[in-house]
């Protein structure tokens, strides 16, 4: 933002007292900053991160969540085993009626 303030000061300072002169300046100037930071987004859009490889654990649902213990598994999911499992079937009986009915 300083960086325009230090442009536009310039260019008015450049100008002589015709108006329309300094408008035609502060235009010209604006769509110049404007054009170099919309080079600059695109730029930085159009650079590909880095890709990562997700870490996974093999049979981590089938194996390792079961062998919590009911303190392990509300503290890993926020919730009981108890509210887990009304949830899981809640939500299975609106998927299956929703699907045949």
């Amino acid at each position: 933002m300083a960086a325009h303030r230090v442009v536009l000061a310039g260019v008015l300072s450049s100008v002589v007292d015709d108006s329309d002169d300094v408008m035609n300046a502060v235009v010209s100037e604006c769509s110049e900053v404007s054009a170099l930071l919309s080079f600059a987004l695109h730029k930085a859009a159009s650079e590909e991160e880095p890709t990562t490889t997700a870490v996974t654990v093999d049979n981590f649902i089938e194996v390792t969540v079961p062998s919590y213990s009911d303190t392990e598994f509300a503290q890993h999911f926020r919730m009981s085993r108890n509210c887990f499992e009304v949830n899981r079937q809640l939500q299975f009986w609106r998927i299956y009626l929703t699907a045949h009915y």
